[in-house]
Protein backbone atom coordinates (compact mmCIF):
# COMPACT_ATOMS: atom_id res chain seq x y z
CA UNK A 1 0.00 0.00 0.00
CA UNK A 2 1.47 3.66 -0.56
CA UNK A 3 2.10 5.37 2.10
CA UNK A 4 -0.04 8.17 3.34
CA UNK A 5 0.51 11.56 3.17
CA UNK A 6 -1.02 15.28 4.52
CA UNK A 7 -0.29 18.24 2.10
CA UNK A 8 -2.12 21.45 1.10
CA UNK A 9 -3.94 22.07 -2.24
CA UNK A 10 -4.34 24.74 -3.92
CA UNK A 11 -7.31 26.19 -1.72
CA UNK A 12 -5.14 26.24 1.24
CA UNK A 13 -6.40 23.11 2.68
CA UNK A 14 -5.31 19.80 3.79
CA UNK A 15 -5.72 16.63 1.08
CA UNK A 16 -4.39 13.25 2.61
CA UNK A 17 -4.45 9.93 0.43
CA UNK A 18 -6.47 8.35 3.10
CA UNK A 19 -9.41 10.91 1.99
CA UNK A 20 -9.63 8.43 -1.11
CA UNK A 21 -9.42 5.03 0.28
CA UNK A 22 -11.33 2.75 -1.91
CA UNK A 23 -10.35 4.95 -4.88
CA UNK A 24 -7.96 4.39 -7.99
CA UNK A 25 -5.98 7.19 -7.14
CA UNK A 26 -3.61 8.67 -9.99
CA UNK A 27 -0.61 10.91 -8.93
CA UNK A 28 1.18 12.75 -10.58
CA UNK A 29 4.13 14.81 -9.91
CA UNK A 30 4.71 18.24 -11.65
CA UNK A 31 5.29 22.12 -11.61
CA UNK A 32 3.92 25.01 -12.80
CA UNK A 33 6.86 26.28 -14.79
CA UNK A 34 7.67 23.23 -16.31
CA UNK A 35 8.46 23.75 -19.80
CA UNK A 36 7.78 20.24 -21.29
CA UNK A 37 6.71 17.22 -19.82
CA UNK A 38 4.11 18.55 -16.89
CA UNK A 39 2.09 20.01 -18.91
CA UNK A 40 1.57 17.43 -21.30
CA UNK A 41 0.88 15.02 -18.28
CA UNK A 42 -1.57 17.24 -16.70
CA UNK A 43 -3.43 17.44 -20.46
CA UNK A 44 -3.37 13.84 -20.51
CA UNK A 45 -4.61 13.74 -17.70
CA UNK A 46 -7.49 16.00 -18.21
CA UNK A 47 -8.15 13.74 -21.23
CA UNK A 48 -8.06 10.95 -19.34
CA UNK A 49 -10.89 12.60 -16.49
CA UNK A 50 -13.14 12.99 -19.82
CA UNK A 51 -13.34 9.52 -21.10
CA UNK A 52 -13.85 8.43 -17.64
CA UNK A 53 -17.32 10.38 -17.46
CA UNK A 54 -18.68 9.45 -13.89
CA UNK A 55 -16.44 6.94 -12.83
CA UNK A 56 -14.16 10.37 -12.14
CA UNK A 57 -14.63 11.31 -8.73
CA UNK A 58 -16.56 8.21 -7.75
CA UNK A 59 -13.99 5.44 -8.51
CA UNK A 60 -10.71 7.47 -9.92
CA UNK A 61 -9.57 10.55 -8.80
CA UNK A 62 -6.37 12.35 -9.68
CA UNK A 63 -3.74 14.25 -7.40
CA UNK A 64 -0.94 16.24 -8.93
CA UNK A 65 2.10 16.52 -6.15
CA UNK A 66 4.37 19.79 -7.00
CA UNK A 67 8.25 18.92 -7.31
CA UNK A 68 8.87 22.67 -6.45
CA UNK A 69 7.46 23.83 -3.62
CA UNK A 70 9.18 27.17 -3.32
CA UNK A 71 7.68 28.01 -6.10
CA UNK A 72 4.08 25.94 -6.42
CA UNK A 73 2.21 27.96 -3.56
CA UNK A 74 -1.60 27.06 -3.24
CA UNK A 75 -2.56 30.42 -5.00
CA UNK A 76 -0.02 30.18 -8.19
CA UNK A 77 -1.05 26.59 -8.19
CA UNK A 78 -5.21 27.51 -8.46
CA UNK A 79 -3.99 30.52 -10.54
CA UNK A 80 -2.03 28.12 -13.31
CA UNK A 81 -3.58 25.01 -13.49
CA UNK A 82 -7.25 25.83 -12.20
CA UNK A 83 -7.72 29.23 -13.31
CA UNK A 84 -5.92 29.81 -16.29
CA UNK A 85 -5.95 25.99 -17.61
CA UNK A 86 -9.42 24.63 -16.25
CA UNK A 87 -7.77 21.33 -14.11
CA UNK A 88 -10.42 20.75 -11.58
CA UNK A 89 -8.33 18.02 -9.60
CA UNK A 90 -6.36 19.08 -5.88
CA UNK A 91 -3.10 20.47 -6.54
CA UNK A 92 -0.78 19.44 -3.59
CA UNK A 93 2.46 20.81 -2.01
CA UNK A 94 3.82 22.00 1.43
CA UNK A 95 5.71 24.74 2.56
CA UNK A 96 7.64 22.74 4.59
CA UNK A 97 10.41 20.73 2.61
CA UNK A 98 11.10 17.58 5.07
CA UNK A 99 7.24 16.45 4.54
CA UNK A 100 6.82 17.02 0.76
CA UNK A 101 10.48 15.68 0.38
CA UNK A 102 9.01 12.31 2.03
CA UNK A 103 5.92 12.03 0.32
CA UNK A 104 8.54 12.19 -3.18
CA UNK A 105 11.12 9.65 -1.26
CA UNK A 106 8.02 6.93 -0.53
CA UNK A 107 7.33 7.27 -4.44
CA UNK A 108 10.90 7.47 -5.09
CA UNK A 109 10.72 10.71 -6.80
CA UNK A 110 14.13 12.19 -7.44
CA UNK A 111 14.04 15.60 -8.15
CA UNK A 112 16.22 17.81 -10.54
CA UNK A 113 16.29 21.00 -9.00
CA UNK A 114 18.79 22.76 -11.05
CA UNK A 115 16.03 21.67 -14.19
CA UNK A 116 13.48 23.40 -11.72
CA UNK A 117 15.29 26.37 -10.92
CA UNK A 118 16.58 26.96 -14.92
CA UNK A 119 12.71 27.63 -15.50
CA UNK A 120 13.00 30.68 -13.01
CA UNK A 121 14.22 33.83 -14.15
CA UNK A 122 14.69 36.64 -11.44
CA UNK A 123 13.06 34.69 -8.83
CA UNK A 124 9.87 35.32 -10.77
CA UNK A 125 8.48 31.87 -11.90
CA UNK A 126 7.34 31.37 -16.08
CA UNK A 127 5.76 28.75 -17.74
CA UNK A 128 8.52 27.95 -19.46
CA UNK A 129 12.20 28.42 -20.99
CA UNK A 130 12.94 31.97 -21.08
CA UNK A 131 13.13 31.33 -24.92
CA UNK A 132 10.32 31.86 -27.06
CA UNK A 133 11.46 29.29 -29.73
CA UNK A 134 11.39 26.52 -26.72
CA UNK A 135 7.63 27.88 -25.63
CA UNK A 136 6.73 27.83 -29.06
CA UNK A 137 8.45 24.28 -29.64
CA UNK A 138 5.65 23.16 -26.25
CA UNK A 139 3.11 24.90 -28.00
CA UNK A 140 2.61 22.62 -30.99
CA UNK A 141 3.52 19.45 -28.79
CA UNK A 142 0.23 20.63 -27.35
CA UNK A 143 -1.81 21.10 -30.32
CA UNK A 144 -0.85 18.26 -31.87
CA UNK A 145 -1.77 15.63 -28.94
CA UNK A 146 -3.93 13.09 -30.53
CA UNK A 147 -7.58 12.76 -30.05
CA UNK A 148 -10.21 9.93 -29.29
CA UNK A 149 -10.43 9.23 -32.61
CA UNK A 150 -6.17 8.89 -33.35
CA UNK A 151 -6.72 12.65 -35.04
CA UNK A 152 -4.16 15.54 -34.54
CA UNK A 153 -5.36 19.34 -33.53
CA UNK A 154 -7.12 18.86 -30.11
CA UNK A 155 -8.91 21.85 -29.64
CA UNK A 156 -9.85 21.68 -26.37
CA UNK A 157 -10.77 24.78 -24.07
CA UNK A 158 -7.66 23.32 -21.36
CA UNK A 159 -5.57 23.28 -24.05
CA UNK A 160 -6.17 26.18 -26.25
CA UNK A 161 -5.90 28.44 -22.94
CA UNK A 162 -2.32 26.69 -21.99
CA UNK A 163 -1.35 27.69 -25.41
CA UNK A 164 -2.51 31.26 -25.24
CA UNK A 165 -0.66 31.26 -21.63
CA UNK A 166 2.51 30.37 -23.16
CA UNK A 167 2.25 32.50 -26.14
CA UNK A 168 0.97 35.36 -24.11
CA UNK A 169 4.53 35.42 -22.22
CA UNK A 170 5.96 36.40 -24.97
CA UNK A 171 3.81 38.93 -27.17
CA UNK A 172 1.64 41.55 -25.50
CA UNK A 173 -1.31 40.06 -28.33
CA UNK A 174 -4.34 39.45 -26.37
CA UNK A 175 -6.01 36.40 -28.15
CA UNK A 176 -9.93 36.76 -28.49
CA UNK A 177 -12.57 34.18 -28.58
CA UNK A 178 -10.69 31.37 -28.20
CA UNK A 179 -9.85 31.46 -31.88
CA UNK A 180 -6.19 31.50 -33.99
Amino acid sequence: PAKDFVLINQDGKEVSLSDFKNKIVVIAFTFTTCPDFCPMIEYNMNLAKDYLGDSYGEEVVFLSISIDPLIDTPEKMKSYWHESLGYDWDHLTHTNPEIIEEVWASYSIVIDKTYIQAHTVDSVPINASDNMYNDLWVVLEHWNMFGENGQRHVKTPSAINHIENILSQHTNISIQNNTF
